[in-house]
């Protein structure tokens, strides 16, 4: 049991979600993803102010299909939707005793934040 909701998922991902790169150390996948941003009680995007700047400091929740291989001891980027985030954590989701999907946070990764 549980097969159809991994399968119901990843298609929807398939079929719905973003054209996502996924980067570490000269590994590359593609594969499609959905990013949305953490919603929390302070509203819109959240910004922090550097010696360099304005930095946007939102977090978005990232969900990815479940054959993806991950290596998440690594620092990995994620580009999608015109931006390149980096991949804070990500953990694999069981529905019904099987993988159903990656979930994970993301925040955005600025041009002098090492990308």
């Amino acid at each position: 049991g549980g097969g159809w909701v991994t399968n119901a998922f990843n298609g929807i991902i398939s079929r719905y979600g973003e054209v996502t790169k996924i980067s570490w150390q000269g590994t590359e996948i593609m594969t499609k993803s959905f990013l949305q941003p953490v919603i929390n009680s302070s509203s819109g995007d959240k910004k922090t102010i550097t010696p360099l700047g304005e930095v946007n400091t939102t977090n978005y929740y990232w969900f990815a299909p479940a054959d993806i291989k991950l290596d998440t001891d690594k620092q990995i980027t994620i580009e999608a939707c015109g931006k390149t985030y980096e991949l804070i954590k990500a953990e694999m989701f069981i529905a019904m005793g099987r993988v159903s999907h990656w979930e994970g946070v993301l925040r955005v990764r600025d041009e002098y934040d090492g990308a």
